[in-house]
């Protein structure tokens, strides 16, 4: 091949120069260095890359003897090695004489003889010492005459300006000057960032700035600077003065006591949150403190008019401390020693909803019952409580609501989730199912049913009244469930799909044959695939209440929170009332109140979202039997902090049982607790707890 190129070597490897060359790589990157001390040495630091194409690489290398180090210690010393001392050099020529004095004074334009240079020279520098002399001491006068009248001027300007602290701000200079006479002071608003207030003196018709006053935002930030390890924001030192410092301990503002500027930064610092209230008097005159956290007084005042101090002493009767007059109203655990509910006239919708039946409207209250084995079982308190609504004349039954699927127990019908009437609303099953029971994340009532077996089915039981006007089927999404309904037995299949995103929450109306009229059944059975029916909602277009029970025996408050989105499930209820009872599993779970109270304000939230109109009622059970490492008054104290702080209403059924769980347990005069210890008798103490939420839900 003539045109060959051969790489040198034993054995040539024939290159072909026609061959397609292969694709450019990126432009490097040039480093951009700064010089940097490193004690004697100078050492040179990677700040930035330059010129190059891609990802630039990382800064704040050093450069090393072999390339770029991460140590200050291994990096090149930029000046290099000291050089030894050189060679003195050769002396210079001497240089010329130079002009004296009284020669340079004649070139400049002096005329006479050198000794009448000199007379003058001396005397005009003896004047110009007298006259510096004289000026220094006169500065000196003027200074200690201005402070001496600064002085006498703020002790006498304080009372005055605080007046016009806590009375009127002019917006202008001009309105200031038009309500003061010669030799006033008043103040200005600030700029609202910088400064709160600007004080100026009436002279002669002319505003003359005196101080400015630092704003709440001034404030804000300048405290904003101080290290969390200094506690001492400031203190009145011995001579009245009062100091602040920075983190550093350096001093940076200071204002004596008793002056216009103390007035001004009492008044500031109220603005800026600075408050105190008197709860007791401290001594005689009602005078109270506020200080630090080491004690040092900040500032001292004392309340406006008259000495409270026999008022006080009256209204406490015989009750002298504290303590003694706390424990009329609160218990040990910090709730009210009353057994009267809180925030009754918070369920605004719930009254409303309520009160518009009482007097002839066409209105319906959803509620949704959520909880543990004290709502689960029916038979406890909640069916007492729904029927007595739902049978009350002025309101009626207003549909079955939720028939949930859910078993505690596989095999064992007494325990299925259910309807709140489970006599008039029975479900049940056939073929095989796996129980998915209060590890259900998206379902309404965290419970659901799995199967795969062709027409293994579930089916609910109704009365005639009230019709029904709609029903909804919810179901956990698979990727191939087929399922089918029908209604009254002999009616035609309808065929439902149960497919969508794996593990999240279906729903779909089911109403297809739904009869109009008379007692009803209603089937859903497994046609294909993997199927997970969670429950039906029947709904019916009468005025009413209906009860929802979303309980699940064993279930504690930490498990809603894990659940991705139930409140999808309790969004398409839509109830009108939430009422949440919970304490007894988390408890026997050691869960630590404070923990419990955190979660329960997230689990408020949660609902709140779900359902934002709707009202919430906490209602906490009475301690119960068990030997447990927290009393249920600490998680009943968490849930008054909720409802207090989100808007809920509450009632603790403690004070309704007794203090003592011994006076209220199985067996004991006051029967109201089951055999187990840990659950209420439905003939006993669960009345009392439908009766009291009842009391609550409906005043009239």
């Amino acid at each position: 091949m003539p045109n060959a190129i051969y790489e040198n070597g034993d054995s040539g490897v024939e290159v072909d120069p026609t061959a397609a060359s292969g694709l450019r790589g990126y432009n490097g990157w040039s480093m951009v260095t700064a010089l940097i001390a490193d004690g004697e040495r100078r050492v040179r630091r990677v700040v930035d890359w330059t010129g190059g194409e891609g990802t630039k690489p990382d800064v704040g290398g050093y450069l090393g003897p072999l390339g770029l180090v991460d140590d200050i210690a291994d990096a090149t010393d930029d000046r290099g090695t000291k050089g030894d001392k050189g060679d003195d050099g050769d002396q210079g020529a001497t240089g010329a004489d130079g002009k004296s004095a009284y020669q340079v004074a004649v070139d400049n334009g002096f005329v006479g003889t050198e000794a009448e240079w000199l007379d003058a020279y001396v005397n005009e520098t003896a004047a110009a010492a007298t006259a510096s002399a004289i000026e220094a001491r006169d500065v000196a006068s003027t200074k200690a005459t201005e402070a001496s009248t600064s002085e006498t001027n703020a002790a006498a300007s304080a009372g005055q300006a605080a007046a016009a602290a806590g009375g009127v701000i002019y917006d202008t200079t001009a309105a200031g000057i038009a309500a003061t006479v010669n030799g006033q002071f008043f103040l200005i608003k600030g700029d609202g960032v910088a400064t709160y207030a600007l004080m100026y003196k009436n002279v002669a018709t002319v505003a003359t700035l005196i101080a400015s006053y630092p704003s709440k935002t001034a404030l804000d930030a300048a405290l904003a600077t101080l290290a969390a390890t200094y506690d001492q924001v400031g203190y009145l030192t011995v001579s009245d003065i009062f100091i602040w410092k920075d983190a550093a301990g350096n001093i940076v503002g200071r204002v004596k006591k008793d002056t216009a500027a103390w007035d001004i930064l009492l008044l500031t610092m109220r603005t800026a949150g600075f408050e105190a209230s008197i709860y007791e008097t401290v001594g005689d005159g009602a005078t109270f403190y506020v200080t630090d956290a080491n004690n040092y007084i900040l500032f001292q005042s004392t309340a406006p008019g008259q000495d409270l101090s026999t008022e006080m002493v009256a209204a406490r009767g015989d009750r002298t401390t504290l303590t003694t007059r706390l424990d009329t109203s609160l218990n040990a655990y910090g709730l009210p020693n009353e057994a009267k509910p809180w925030g009754q006239y918070l369920l605004r919708e719930t009254r409303g909803r309520l009160a518009m039946m009482l007097y002839g409207g066409v209105r319906q209250l959803s509620i949704a019952a959520i909880g543990d084995s004290y709502t689960q079982s029916a038979t406890r308190w909640i069916q007492s409580f729904a029927a007595r609504l739902m049978t009350h004349a002025d309101y009626g039954a207003a549909g079955p609501g939720w028939c949930g699927f859910g078993r505690f127990t596989t095999g064992t019908p007494s325990t299925v989730n259910g309807n709140v009437n489970p006599a008039s609303y029975p479900v049940t099953r056939s073929g095989t199912w796996a129980d998915v029971y209060n590890t259900s994340k998206n379902s309404p009532d965290r419970s659901h049913n799995v199967s795969s077996e062709a027409l293994a089915a579930q089916r609910v039981t109704g009365v005639a009244l009230p019709v029904l006007s709609a029903a909804t089927l919810f179901w956990i999404n698979t990727a191939d469930g087929v399922m089918e309904y029908r209604w009254n037995d002999t009616g035609a299949w309808t065929t439902i799909n149960v497919q969508g995103t794996v593990d999240q929450l279906g729903f779909g109306s089911v109403v297809t044959g739904m009869p109009v009229s008379g007692a009803w059944t209603f089937e859903v059975r497994v046609v294909s695939g993997t199927c997970k029916p969670a429950g039906v909602h029947f709904a019916s277009a009468a005025k009413g209440v209906t009860v929802n029970k979303l309980a699940g025996s064993g279930a504690r408050l930490s498990q809603w929170l894990v659940s991705d989105n139930w409140g999808a499930g309790l969004a398409q209820l839509a109830p009108n009332l939430i009422i949440f009872m919970e304490g007894p599993n988390s408890q026997g779970n050691n869960v630590v109140p404070s923990i419990w109270g955190s979660d329960f304000a997230t689990w408020v939230d949660i609902a709140r979202a779900a359902c934002p109109t709707a009202d919430i009622l906490i209602a906490m059970p009475p301690d119960n039997q068990r030997v447990n490492l927290y009393p249920m008054p600490l998680y009943a104290y968490e849930a008054y902090k909720v409802a207090k702080t989100k808007g809920c209403a509450f009632v603790d059924m403690q004070q309704l049982f007794g203090v003592n769980p011994a006076d209220y347990a199985f067996g004991s005069t006051r029967p109201w607790f089951d055999v187990d210890t840990i659950h209420p008798d439905p003939a006993t103490g669960g009345k009392v707890i439908a009766g009291a939420v009842l009391s609550i839900v409906n005043p009239y």
